[in-house]
Order: structure tokens, then C-alpha cells, then sequence
């Protein structure tokens, strides 16, 4: 596994051990793409700061995030099922 794959299984472990087994799916293909793709999502609406937050969405799973640094750190996560 690279080092993507654990950080995704340690956040997964985390994260969304409330979430049940179909949120934690939707949850990593949502991370999944951001990782591969973090700036095809759009900027938050509610983003007051200057820096570069933006909003995921798979199903019933969000996600908001910040770019720092070539990093992405995911702010808020949720499941609407």
C-alpha cells in the first residue's frame, strides 16, 4: 500500500468509524478524488478566510477542505444517509 493508501485507511479508522459501511465507501471514493483531483471541486460558499477551501460532494457524503501546501486537509466530513 503507498503512503496515500495508509493515510486513507488511518482517516477512514478515525474519522469515520461513526459513519456505517456505506458512508465509509462513499467517504474514501470522495477522498479518493479529491487527492487525484483537489482543485476540480469548487470553492465553499461559506469560506470567509483567504485560504483555498473548497467543497467535495458523492451521494449523500460532502466534504470541505482546505489546500495548503499541496496538502489537502479535509475541515468537515458528512453523511446525509
Amino acid at each position: 500500500m503507498n503512503q496515500h493508501g495508509a493515510l486513507l485507511e488511518d482517516l477512514a479508522g478515525e474519522l469515520l468509524r461513526e459513519f456505517p459501511e456505506e458512508g465509509r465507501e462513499a467517504a474514501l471514493t470522495l477522498l479518493r478524488t479529491i487527492r487525484d483531483a483537489p482543485y476540480a471541486w469548487p470553492h465553499a460558499a461559506d469560506a470567509a478566510c483567504s485560504e483555498d477551501v473548497r467543497e467535495a460532494h458523492f451521494g449523500c457524503c460532502w466534504m470541505q477542505y482546505a489546500l495548503r501546501s499541496e496538502q489537502v486537509e479535509i475541515l468537515e466530513i458528512g453523511w446525509l444517509g
